[in-house]
């Protein structure tokens, strides 16, 4: 049946994987809006989320998910699954190295825009969504926290593009669709938190 996932993929594929082959098959835009449905039973749901955040704290064993080694990581993980190419790879990585050492905000901004204006060729599917993820991160920073230090800011950005480059991690196994649905709701998520918790009530 449509958007039933079978007990054989389950174990085939393991982790929160499986929520985001559901959230694949069943999300569909219907007058600009999305409907998505999961048919998972809330002790299912809880073992997805035990195995994916225990496959993500072996992979981190510096327990620094956000330096700027374990962000190039997730990178590769990307290229290594076939979600991304070399080339992409090397203009998400500069991105990176840019959100690390920019000096203000400002400058980050410039300088992102300067790249991805020169990088139109490699904005194709996937890349093209964690990269307006990560713009629209740094655009967000100068309204929401405009008066909060740049290094907090910086991690507020970093925390984001992290967040959208797992989600394709997590989504990429079943096609672009998931690949973008994963970006969408993990960027999503990450950031809202991150955003939350910057500055002063």
């Amino acid at each position: 049946m449509e958007g039933v996932i079978t007990k054989r993929e389950v174990l085939q594929i393991g982790g929160i994987s499986a929520a985001m082959l559901l959230l694949a098959r069943q999300t569909q835009a219907q007058e600009g809006q999305i409907q998505a449905t999961i048919q998972l039973t809330p002790e299912q749901a809880g073992a997805l989320h035990s195995r994916y955040v225990t496959a993500q704290r072996q992979a981190t064993p510096d327990r620094q998910p956000f330096n700027m080694d374990n962000l190039i990581r997730l990178i590769d993980q990307l290229m290594e699954r076939g979600v991304i190419n070399q080339d992409q790879r090397k203009l998400l990585v500069q991105l990176i190295e840019m959100a690390f050492s920019a000096k203000s905000r400002a400058e980050l901004q410039e300088r992102v825009e300067e790249v991805i204006g020169s990088a139109q060729g490699l904005l194709t599917e996937v890349t093209a969504y964690i990269v307006e993820i990560y713009r629209s991160s740094i655009r967000t920073a100068a309204e929401l926290l405009a008066d909060v230090d740049w290094p907090t800011v910086q991690k507020v950005i970093v925390q984001d593009f992290a967040g959208a480059s797992a989600g394709a991690g997590i989504g990429g196994a079943f096609g672009t669709q998931g690949a973008i649905i994963g970006i969408i709701f993990c960027g999503a998520v990450q950031s809202g938190f991150a955003f939350a918790s910057a500055g002063t009530a």
